[in-house]
């Protein structure tokens, strides 16, 4: 559990120093870019829409809904993708601990 809380401790130091720098809402721009230029949003968005639209007459929890789209996003990722997205938070991270 130590280590759990160990990294949500630096992952919120290195979020703090990302927006302190403005460096958050250029990263959230890129990966969009990205995300839209790969399809990737598109296809979550259509799936999200089909899943909404079978919910309805069932009366699925929205909670539920959530669950399935969290799990298909992460399945719609293409590998390429994933890595190219990696790739620039790496770099980013990097540039930052360098200066």
């Amino acid at each position: 559990m130590q280590a759990v809380d160990e990294n949500e401790a630096v992952f919120q130091r290195l979020r703090k120093r990302l927006i302190q720098t403005g460096e958050w809402e250029r990263l959230k721009a890129t990966l969009v870019a990205v995300l839209d230029k790969s399809g990737w949003s598109g296809e979550v968005q259509q799936n999200c829409r089909e899943k909404a639209s079978e919910a309805l007459p069932q009366r699925i929890p929205l909670a539920d809904i959530q669950i399935f789209m969290e799990t298909q996003s992460h399945r719609l990722l293409k590998p390429e993708i994933r890595g190219e997205i990696t790739a620039i938070l790496r770099e980013s991270i990097q540039k930052m601990y360098e200066s």
